[in-house]
């Protein structure tokens, strides 16, 4: 086991990361740094990322439960072919909603709101329409 020291704070980069890093005291340099601010902390950039990420999670949303509903409602879309196809859009819906709404809200809330179950849950869903969708495009490609 690690030891970790007492002046430490938890690293933030992950929201699972129980991992803990010391401080430590920047050595001055002839560059002066405290007057810039990181690209990530800016309002415009928090704007624009997650309105991208919306964006690509609502079309992404749409689209495959268009793929899905059209499928499995008419009766001749019933093919194996369309099978793989469903298959691999209830796991791209997966890792959209998975992926893509927990980053939305961290981004607006400026934290994690899930807590440790969420994140070991959303982690779940993320690898497995990851692996998922790996395996319905092996299949689909052996079947073919």
């Amino acid at each position: 086991m690690e030891k970790i020291p007492t002046g430490s704070k938890r690293n933030q980069s992950h929201p699972c990361s129980l991992l803990k890093v010391t401080d430590r005291i920047d050595t001055p340099t002839n560059i002066s740094l405290s007057s810039t601010v990181a690209v990530s902390d800016s309002l415009e950039y928090k704007t624009v990322s997650v309105f991208l990420v919306l964006l690509v999670c609502c079309v992404g949303i749409v689209g495959n439960m268009m793929v899905v509903l059209v499928v499995l409602t008419t009766r001749h879309m019933r093919t194996p072919t369309n099978c793989y196809l469903v298959s691999l859009a209830i796991a791209d819906l997966t890792v959209l909603v998975a992926a893509g709404l927990p980053n939305v809200s961290d981004s607006l809330t400026g934290t994690w709101i899930y807590g440790h179950a969420g994140c070991l849950g959303i982690t779940y869903l993320q690898y497995l329409g990851i692996n998922v969708s790996s395996c319905s495009i092996t299949a689909f490609t052996v079947e073919r």
